[in-house]
């Protein structure tokens, strides 16, 4: 393999930056939380977004991962004990800095606490005089490396734990660390492991504290972190108030689109999340919510961390597991790539030291890292993308095109993303857009894109690199799953049709994201023997809002695809029509799918669905309806500047009534009751009484009037007391949507 020495990196970017009025954003859409001061501060230096977390300790030398509490510092008496060796080498494989384990779930503090005796001043090392912290801290310092802690809540050791007097303990532990004899720390570490069995003392038994956060009291800690730390950022899974959170897994990946905005974690106790909608969301983002003071949205990147070897801490039963380099860099990808940042688990042995096959795979991680990012060279297979999140994330539609076919694309930018192409292109051809949905630009939006050029071979490598076991994640769930060879064959069809722009995971179902004439199109997959016929169902818009709450899920259970195509540019207008019917109709007919579609259609995608089934009534099996629009009365700004109408209704701005009244025109789908009641149509309804974003009234009561009069079958589910959103049913009590896709319909209810 050969692999060009990085000389010199020449960028292609372009800048996009307008103004726009906040009127001009989709329905779905509210305005972003902003990352902290701190988040902010450390995004804009952009040198750490990729750093490592050390497990050192007792467990290191009783080969555990989590000790109980009743471990021997006697045990801590390491021969070579070397911080330089440590850094050096995690300095020489490109991170940015480390965090340092202090004190891990069995209690053992390894600095000399004033707050426990069980502490490193107990044990052989340095003659009981040593500190590990201060000379972890020292060699960072020294190698230009940032320097992080993490003090576990949980001790398995402390007779007061899950008492009032522990906290007290706890906080005082984070403040020796962070007063300042330790230097400046970059990140403070805190994680969901929370209560359980343990010595405590000798009383051997399980301790539960209820809410983490109440029970440690979070907040008064995230207030003196910050107030001793000026800088810091706080990686904390189950807080709202920190900078990061956890991605839902520790193997280094996240969703293509990914995002830093997500929702209130609503506690977290017993180790589950208050709020379900977090669970459901915790690695995807949830840029589709609305931020509001009841449902507040916060700005926390997904911090990925993995460990290097199969364990977090040192085991000689691993040696010879070391992640490579070249899976190293495929996870970069993965998670820096795809918005997070990149926390590798680095792990000393017993003598104080890495292993040698560490030490070279963090080595060769940077020299890919660095031939990943070579000069274009008037062609390009790697895309590096990027937004101003100063103000939030504001992009919500970008797209890297060669001669007018979509070569990358996403629905997020953020921090930062990543897409290496399947063949390299030249660089002068290629355009990029980015923005809102409808291709406009946000208000002070500015964007970025770099081109680069990476060895084709070095890209094969990376690209099928595996973990430590010689499989792929991806061969280890289709095996566990039984991926049923007909399947199989739905991915193969797609790929031999269509230009695949990436095979990932969608809630843990095998999705192939493809282009369809300029559009992004894909298709999830279930787990299981498809059910019989291929039966499928296609949210028209919105596909990833409420996932959980749609009954797509069960749905996939059961063998059912799912599908979408992102068409919102047309607003289903005649060119809309046009492309959605040419969309099913590959489907049908190249890939095997059932003849009639199981429409899903949430606010605008109620609007896409009804016209659609109107225009195409042959071809659609079902309807399930939530808050939908039906008519740009009142929702159209009529009379607005051709901007603001063009960002809120698309090309209809362009197409307005002759007389002016949306309400009587034949296009609008609260006027085509008739012609879908005719059409033998089953419908499910569900919508809110207080939605004053897609007002009842002049939308799906009046459509539900008419359609009944002329003998429509729909079942109604009226929520008095709700707004536009949520959509869907609350998470677990989807049964109604499933039932109605599956034939089983129930009678008018109202909430």
């Amino acid at each position: 393999m050969t692999i060009r020495k990085i000389l010199l990196v020449v960028a292609v970017a372009a800048l996009l930056s307008a103004a726009h009025t906040a009127s001009a954003l989709p329905i779905d859409f509210a305005p972003t939380p902003k990352p902290g001061p701190a988040l902010a501060a450390r995004i804009a230096a952009g040198d750490c977004e990729v750093y490592g977390i050390v497990h050192w300790g007792l467990n290191t030398y009783t080969d555990r991962e989590w000790g109980y509490g009743d471990e021997d510092p006697a045990l801590l008496n390491p021969a070579k004990f070397d911080a330089d060796q440590i850094v050096g080498a995690c300095k020489a494989g490109g991170l940015g800095g480390l965090i340092v384990v202090a004190k891990h779930h069995d209690g053992f503090c390894l600095w000399p606490t004033k707050t426990t005796d069980h502490n490193i001043s107990k044990s052989p090392f340095r003659g009981g005089k040593g500190d590990y912290v201060k000379e972890m801290s020292d060699a960072c310092h020294r190698h230009g490396l940032k320097f992080g802690v993490y003090v576990s809540p949980w001790d398995r050791h402390d007779a007061d734990y899950a008492k009032p007097e522990y906290v007290e303990k706890y906080h005082a532990q984070i403040k020796e660390l962070l007063s300042g004899d330790y230097g400046e720390v970059f990140e403070m570490w805190f994680d969901g492991a929370n209560g359980g069995d343990g010595w405590y003392g000798g009383a051997k038994e399980r301790r539960r504290i209820g809410v983490a956060s109440d029970y440690y009291r979070f907040p008064e800690v995230f207030t003196f972190v910050r107030a001793l730390q000026p800088k810091v950022c706080i990686f904390a899974g189950e807080s709202d108030d920190s900078d990061f959170r956890w991605p839902g897994n520790e193997k280094g990946e996240l969703d293509p689109n990914s995002s830093a905005t997500v929702c209130s974690v609503g506690g977290f106790a017993d180790g589950k999340y208050g709020n379900p909608d977090y669970k459901a969301h915790i690695n995807r983002g949830m840029r589709n919510f609305e931020n509001t003071a009841g449902h507040p949205l916060f700005f926390r990147v997904c911090e990925c961390d993995f460990p290097m070897r199969p364990g977090w801490f040192y085991h000689a039963k691993e040696r010879g597991k070391t992640k490579s380099a070249a899976y190293l860099m495929q996870r970069y990808l993965k998670t820096v790539g795809n918005g997070g940042t990149m926390n590798i688990g680095i792990a000393p042995n017993k003598d104080g030291r890495l292993d040698e096959e560490d030490v070279k795979a963090l080595k060769g991680f940077k020299t890919l890292k660095d031939a990943f990012f070579g000069d274009c060279r008037g062609k390009c297979n790697v895309i590096v993308a990027w937004e101003d999140v100063s103000n939030g994330e504001i992009s919500r539609y970008w797209t890297v095109k060669y001669k007018d076919k979509v070569v990358a694309s996403g629905t997020t930018l953020g921090i930062k993303r990543i897409r290496v192409l399947d063949e390299a292109v030249p660089n002068n051809d290629l355009e990029w857009n980015s923005g809102n949905v409808d291709g406009t630009p946000g208000k002070g939006y500015s964007a970025n894109v770099r081109f680069y050029y990476a060895d084709p071979e070095l890209v094969k490598i990376v690209k099928s690199a595996t973990t430590e076991s010689g499989e792929t994640d991806t061969a280890k769930w289709m095996m566990a799953g039984k991926q049923g060879a007909r399947d199989e064959g739905v991915a193969q069809k797609i790929a031999a049709k269509k230009k695949v722009l990436r095979s990932d995971t969608w809630y843990g179902y095998k999705r192939t994201v493809f282009d369809f004439e300029g559009h992004e199109a894909w298709v999830v997959s279930p787990k299981c023997e498809p059910a019989a016929g291929l039966p499928w169902t296609w949210t028209m818009q919105w596909a990833e809002a409420y996932v959980d709450r749609t009954g797509v899920l069960d749905l996939l259970a059961k063998g059912w695809h799912h599908v979408t195509i992102d068409t919102f540019r047309h607003r289903m207008d005649d060119e809309g029509l046009r492309v959605s019917r040419a969309f099913q109709k590959f489907l049908v007919e190249e890939i095997g799918f059932a003849q009639k579609a199981n429409l899903v259609g949430m606010s605008w995608g109620g609007f896409f669905s009804m016209r659609y089934a109107a225009t195409f009534p042959d071809c659609v099996g079902k309807i399930y309806l939530d808050a939908p629009l039906m008519n740009f009365d009142g929702f159209a700004k009529v009379g607005g500047t051709p901007t603001e109408n063009a960002a809120r209704i698309g090309p209809w701005a362009n197409m307005p009534p002759a007389d002016g009244n949306w309400s009587t025109d034949s296009r609008m789908p609260v006027n085509m009751a008739d012609r879908l009641a005719k059409a033998c149509i089953p419908i499910l309804l569900l919508y809110g009484g207080q939605d004053a974003t897609v007002p009842p009234a002049k939308n799906c009561e009046l459509f539900a009037e008419r359609f009944k009069a002329a003998g429509g079958k729909i079942d109604i589910h009226h929520r008095a007391l709700y707004g536009h959103h949520p959509h869907g049913e609350d998470p677990n009590k989807t049964s109604s949507i499933v039932s109605f896709f599956e034939g089983r319909q129930s009678s008018t209810t109202n909430f």
